[in-house]
């Protein structure tokens, strides 16, 4: 399944940004055929169809150009240096220590002793 999706959605997003070219022939006021990115025909010939066949011509395409935003706020320097003062104060200062919780971790005690009993020794 999520190899049907992987292959499924960039096609999909290909063929929208790329565009889909339908062209319908009509005849007689009947839709005659209908086809992709080719002009559509029907049995008329050239004489015939210009009295009584028409053509339509849709085009889709996303508008979109999938260009990034640029993230814009207006940081004032006063902000910017509050922040940096803080951070340089706190990394520093023996006051404000910066506690690690991994460093009073205690592993579990091991029941059984497993690369021993998986080894094979050669006597």
């Amino acid at each position: 399944m999520k190899k049907v999706f992987a292959f499924f959605m960039p096609c999909l997003l290909v063929v929208s940004t790329m565009g889909i070219a339908i062209n319908k022939h009509y005849c007689g006021g009947k839709l005659a055929g209908v086809s992709l990115y080719v002009a559509a025909t029907c049995g008329c010939n050239s004489a015939m169809s210009a009295k009584c066949c028409s053509q339509e011509q849709e085009f889709y395409q996303l508008d979109e150009d999938y260009s990034l935003v640029a993230f814009d706020y207006p940081f004032e320097t006063d902000q910017v240096a509050v922040v940096v003062t803080y951070l340089k104060t706190a990394a520093t200062d023996p006051d404000h220590p910066i506690a690690a919780d991994y460093l009073n971790y205690k592993p579990p005690l091991i029941k059984r002793n497993i690369p021993v009993l998986v080894q094979s020794f050669l006597i």
